[in-house]
């Protein structure tokens, strides 16, 4: 069994998962930070070696227990106010909403990986945590002396402001082109199901669309198959493949 589809198994009849729910203090916790990166903590709480071992694999914690974990290790490594008893419910949202992307941008690394390994289409693909946090990189592909940096997101209003703010802030001494692939609400995915709660995971589509854009002559790709945007170039990156 390929690794993108043990870990769907995982997340369809072993692990637990809910809803990410509005709630109070949001505002004051998506402005606040924590003492380590919620994604770093996935990886170091995550049964397994991956990403250390890049071909090897890594099961999550359950969505509540890492919530759960993780707001623990923060109030107990920060000397500031934002991990208070009154904050604590919206803490615990923003880190399953954080579970939910990671467990899905694992999911697509592993799709492509094991594109590669069939397909032989690109020069390297790899993951880095350092370059996940520092330069938004949720997949690093290297093609004919060309970096490219695969930015996953949800393409709601809320994803779509914060995703550009960081944009904006990384491209000063960014060399690599951003491909976007946006999750759109009605296009193409994998949604699993558990105990009535759904989890969307990017599909075979969205790789082959990653293929098509980066060996292409054409830069200003957009990749509009199945009448939705599956990725295109950054704008922000449009002159450095001009």
């Amino acid at each position: 069994m390929n690794r993108s589809t043990k870990l769907e198994n995982y997340l369809e009849n072993e692990c637990s998962f809910d809803l990410v729910r509005n709630v109070s203090n949001l505002g004051e916790v998506d402005r606040s930070t924590t003492p380590t990166p919620i994604v770093e903590l996935f990886y170091r709480f995550g049964e397994g070696d991956y990403p250390e071992n890049i071909n090897s694999y890594i099961e999550p914690l359950d969505q509540e227990e890492f919530a759960n974990k993780v707001y623990d290790y923060c109030k107990e490594n920060t000397n500031g106010n934002s991990f208070r008893t009154e904050t604590k419910e919206a803490w615990i949202q923003r880190i399953k909403k954080a579970w939910a992307s990671i467990v899905r941008d694992v999911h697509f690394a592993f799709m492509m990986f094991e594109y590669q390994e069939e397909n032989d289409c690109f020069d390297m693909v790899n993951f880095s945590i350092e370059k996940d946090i520092n330069a938004g990189a949720d997949l690093i592909i290297e093609n004919e002396n060309q970096t490219y940096h695969i930015n996953l997101f949800i393409n709601s209003k809320k994803s779509r402001q914060f995703f550009n703010k960081k944009k904006k802030e990384r491209q000063a001494n960014k060399e690599a082109i951003d491909i976007e692939v946006p999750m759109n609400f009605g296009g193409p995915k994998k949604e699993l199901d558990n105990r009535g709660n759904s989890i969307w995971l990017y599909n075979e589509n969205h790789i082959q669309s990653i293929d098509d854009i980066i060996n292409t002559d054409d830069c200003y790709a957009t990749n509009n198959k199945y009448g939705d945007t599956l990725c295109k170039i950054s704008q922000y990156s449009i002159n450095k493949v001009a």
